[in-house]
């Protein structure tokens, strides 16, 4: 076993511990290399990675590698905090994580169809957990923003990441933003959370003759914009 002293691997002997006995053999500036013999063959069990949480009226189940596993995040709470009732018809939650904001709007509005997307497969499943947990029904599939989307929607929403590893990169809210036009129907309306550094006006710009912040704090910024016609 190989890895960046960084990324945690430097647990992984306290961590295996019950099953492996995991001892290092050589190390470089930022790496550590590890040898192991199994102790205890493992059993696995994928209920025993569920995390299971409730927040609010709301039943949440994540597995490990999902944004804010084990928490409701305060950008998606701002977001959430925005909902109302009059929120209806097609829903694309792009990068859809826990199913948190999904949940949420469905638990406000009943006159929603949700298609929930995402390219990472801890995410989908998580998400396909949390509604079935909430009862509420969904599509769930992968996609990289509107890779795989072939139909129009009322309302897009997302709280995207903005790192690449550990650096800023603005690629996918930018693609989330500027592409939205094409996937949104008439009078559709895009919003999105945003970390209170980051500013989209330029992505907003691009393709909306108007947009607004919605609602703000100390952290995050939720941006709103509807589908019309640029002059």
């Amino acid at each position: 076993m190989v890895g960046e002293k960084r990324s945690g691997i430097q647990t992984a002997k306290k961590l295996l511990k019950t099953w492996i006995n995991l001892e290092k053999i050589d190390s470089a500036k930022h790496c550590h290399l590890f040898s192991a013999n199994i102790v205890v063959r493992p059993k696995f069990k994928f209920e025993s990675f569920i995390y299971k949480q409730t927040w609010k009226d709301i039943f949440v189940k994540t597995i490990p590698g999902v944004f804010s596993y084990n928490k409701i995040d305060i950008g998606s709470q701002l977001l959430i905090s925005t909902f109302s009732k009059s929120i209806k018809g097609d829903i694309l939650d792009i990068g859809c994580g826990s199913g948190i904001l999904s949940v949420s709007l469905a638990k406000q509005s009943s006159e929603v169809k949700l298609t929930l997307v995402d390219t990472n497969i801890a995410a989908l499943i998580s998400s396909q957990l949390t509604l079935e947990c909430n009862n509420i029904i969904g599509d769930i599939f992968p996609s990289d923003v509107y890779s795989n989307i072939h139909k129009k929607f009322n309302f897009i929403m997302s709280n995207p990441s903005f790192h690449c590893n550990s650096k800023i990169n603005l690629r996918c809210i930018s693609t989330i933003i500027k592409d939205s036009v094409r996937y949104l129907k008439k009078q559709g309306e895009i919003r999105i959370v945003v970390n209170s550094s980051i500013s989209c006006d330029p992505f907003f710009k691009c393709a909306f003759a108007k947009y607004n912040i919605l609602k703000e704090n100390t952290q995050f910024k939720v941006y709103q914009a509807y589908q019309k016609n640029k002059k």
